[in-house]
Formats: structure tokens, C-alpha cells, sequence
């Protein structure tokens, strides 16, 4: 049997995710010792595997390289962008829309694949790493549902409250998120369910949170930045 043709996938070939796939190839991780892996064509994780695994040596060393943890596709990479980019009621449409919707958005913008240069991209994988931070939070919480409602919210309610002054570069250079970024992210996790849950009223949460009207109102109800900020954050510039 055939795999389903999804919209994401006439994509495959387009510039842009070209670009994306070209710099995951190129550029490794801190320690060159892993880089992340760009599923531009479904089942290119599976192909590239595939190819190494002529003897177990190259099959351990691509394993190695090229961790299951670390490849993201075509609809995660919109989720991110999407989210972190204010439109978190885009991402609540589901993958294959929200994707639509991020492509349609670089049309619009005339976005130049050339734009999608290392620190382009070391920048995405940060937002990555930030969004799939948001994503194990929720489930850790076990939220009864609308999980993945939250963790769009919750991304976006970050990006909003600090005015995207997120220290990209450090976390590229930790691949990971201080203790004291998860604890915000914890702290604000069950408020933004709340918020959601609040601005619904009658509605369904799940159809409320696809429109803008819910994301205007979830981020009129953030909390304030605490007084001493994770690293992550940078502080706001000084009044001139």
C-alpha cells in the first residue's frame, strides 16, 4: 500500500526547503559530533539510513551522526516557525494546514531562500529546541487535553512577552534550555490552559484556538516576566 500524498509534499523541491535541508547537512551541532536532519521528502530519514547501511559500521556512525531525536519534517519546521511568529492559531489547524499557511505567508513576505543562511538556521533549531521544551512540558503536566493547543500558546505567549529578545546563540551552543527557562515554561504552562480554557467560554477550546480572536485575547491575559530572567532571555533595551 501507498502512503497517503499530503500537501506538505509537493513542497519537497521548493528553494526554501532546499536551503533548510543544504545548512541541517552542513552545519553540526557544538562537538561536530551530531547535526540535525531535515526530512524535506518524507521518508529521506529512512533513505539516508538505508544508504548507510552497506556495513554496520556506517549504519552505527550515521545513527551516531544523525540521532532520530534530532530530524524534524516539513510540518514541524512550520509548527516552530508559525508559532514563534505570533500565529499560534495557525498551528492549531494541524499540520498539514498550518504548513499551507507558512508557505503561504513566504509568498506574501517574497521571502529569499538565499535568507536561509547558518545563522538562519542555527536560530530555527533554537525555536526547535524551545518548542519541542514546551511540547514534553505538556505532556510531563498531563494535561487531560488540548496539549498541543497549549504548547503552540505557550511558544507564541513567550515570543509576545519578551518581545523575542530569546538568546538564539546560546541555546544553539546548549542544545538544550537552562533550569530555569523550564521552570518559567512550567510556571506558565497551566496559565496559558487556563487562558485558553477562560476565553472559550461556551465554545470548544479545540475550534475556538484556530482563530485570531483567541490568540488576542490568551496573550491580553500573560503573566509578567519574573524579576530575574532565565539566561535565555535577554533584557530589554534602556529608554534612550
Amino acid at each position: 500500500s501507498q502512503n497517503t500524498v499530503q500537501p506538505a509534499d509537493f513542497s519537497a523541491n521548493d528553494p526554501f526547503h532546499v536551503r533548510v535541508e543544504a545548512m541541517a547537512n552542513n552545519v553540526w551541532c557544538p562537538g561536530g559530533k551530531t547535526r540535525w536532519f531535515y526530512d524535506r521528502a518524507r521518508g529521506s530519514y529512512e533513505a539516508a539510513q538505508d544508504r548507510a547501511s552497506g556495513t554496520a559500521q556506517r549504519l552505527r556512525r550515521f545513527k551516531s551522526e544523525s540521532p532520530k531525536d534530532k530530524r524534524f519534517a516539513k510540518t514541524d519546521l512550520a509548527k516552530y516557525l508559525n508559532a514563534w511568529d505570533g500565529y499560534p492559531h495557525l498551528v492549531c489547524f494541524g499540520g498539514q494546514k498550518n504548513f499551507q499557511s507558512l508557505m503561504q505567508r513566504l509568498k506574501e513576505q517574497q521571502f529569499e531562500p538565499a535568507t536561509v543562511n547558518e545563522t538562519w538556521y542555527r536560530r530555527l533549531i533554537a525555536i526547535a529546541i524551545l518548542f519541542r521544551t514546551v511540547q514534553k512540558t505538556a505532556r510531563r503536566l498531563k494535561f487531560p487535553a488540548y496539549q498541543a493547543n497549549i504548547t503552540a500558546y505557550l511558544v507564541a505567549g513567550i515570543s509576545f512577552a519578551t518581545a523575542g529578545r530569546v538568546d538564539f546563540e546560546r541555546i544553539w551552543a546548549q542544545q538544550a534550555l537552562s533550569s530555569d527557562m523550564e521552570k518559567l515554561i512550567e510556571r506558565w504552562a497551566p496559565l496559558i490552559n487556563q487562558a485558553l480554557r477562560d476565553s472559550a467560554g461556551q465554545k470548544m477550546p479545540t475550534e475556538w484556538s484556530k482563530k485570531e480572536q483567541c490568540w488576542i485575547e490568551v496573550r491580553a491575559k500573560l503573566p509578567p516576566l519574573p524579576a530575574s530572567l532565565p539566561s535565555e532571555i535577554l533584557p530589554a533595551a534602556a529608554p534612550d
